[in-house]
């Protein structure tokens, strides 16, 4: 069970950071968009569980992420 955890969590930071890399999007402009703060952005990108479900969907709206990045943050097939 921790191996699945610990696999999901590393998806969802995967996903998290190939969105960013395809918008051209940093830290600094999650925290500019006042989505979160940079520093709390990595602390919650590292343990993705501590993210919120509104704190995807506010990602979301600068990330957009595809459905496959949906898929490995939220653990599930749509």
């Amino acid at each position: 069970m921790a191996v699945a955890m610990k696999e999901r969590n590393h998806s969802a930071e995967a996903a998290i950071r190939n969105a960013m890399f395809r918008n051209n999007v940093t830290a600094k402009d999650i925290e500019k968009h006042k989505i979160m703060c940079e520093s709390t952005f990595y602390k919650k990108r590292l343990t993705p569980r501590l993210f919120t479900l509104e704190d995807f969907w506010k990602l979301n709206e600068l990330l957009h992420f595809n459905q496959y990045e949906m898929e490995l943050i939220l653990g599930r097939r749509f």
